[in-house]
Formats: structure tokens, sequence, C-alpha cells
């Protein structure tokens, strides 16, 4: 089990679940170059995404520095990520697991071929460039 949350770090698998005080769709379904078609999500406000499943077999299908394994995590200010099974409204569930002090959090599970990465770590240190732009085709 590792555990990242400083800029660069990004976990993708079957399954991810996804934590943080505030969680938004963010944006229109986006087309990777794979051919794909993915649906981008926001976590921001104590952000944190863990592995629940794997792919099998272990593989790097969208960043060679991500995270593979079962309980592999990441944490920070703000992570972005997205499944290729659609998200709305509906699918954040509020408490529970998101759950932190006075405030009920949020969680989400991003199922299919899914992909999360630190924005902003808890140093304050920041992607210089947006993930989603290596992910669109031009």
């Amino acid at each position: 089990m590792s555990n990242i949350s400083e800029v660069p770090g990004s976990i993708e698998g079957r399954e991810i679940i996804v934590t943080g005080l505030k969680i938004t769709p963010s944006g229109l379904p986006i087309q990777l170059d794979t051919s794909d078609i993915v649906f981008p999500v926001t976590i921001t406000r104590r952000a944190s995404g863990e592995i629940t499943k794997e792919h099998s077999p272990k593989k790097h299908k969208f960043n060679p520095s991500s995270m593979l394994n079962v309980s592999d995590k990441i944490a920070g200010k703000h992570i972005w990520g997205f499944s290729s099974s659609p998200i709305t409204k509906k699918s954040i569930c509020k408490g529970e697991k998101g759950r932190s002090g006075r405030h009920t959090g949020q969680y989400l599970y991003l199922s299919n071929n899914c992909y999360a990465e630190i924005i902003h770590g808890w140093r304050g240190d920041a992607l210089p460039n947006h993930p989603k732009n290596k992910f669109i085709s031009e």
C-alpha cells in the first residue's frame, strides 16, 4: 500500500473511491486518444482517492507513473479524475466514507477504466498544466 500526498501522484484501476468535501462532475465527456469516452470529476477540499479494485492484468493505461495496487492512495487539496462510467450529481453520496469532523463530506465510486491525479498537493505544490490537457485528442 502506497500513499502519496504531493504532486505528481496518480492512481488508476477498475474501481476507485474518491472522497472530499466538494465533488463535482467537471464538464462534458472527453474522448481520449484511445477513442474511449470518459466522464471527468473534480474533488476539492480534503480530496483523496483509493483503489478498491485493480485491473487484471495490471498495466498502465493512462500514466506510466500511476500506482496500480489495491489500497494505493492519493490525497491533496485538489484532485481531478475520470471514469468510463457516467457520473451524475445523483451518483455522489454524502456522509460515511467522506465524513470529516463537522462536515458530512462526500464520496463517489469511479468504475471501469478510471484515473485520478493530484492537481494541488498538501504542501502547496500545484501541477503547471491541468492533467486533462494530456488526454484530449486534437
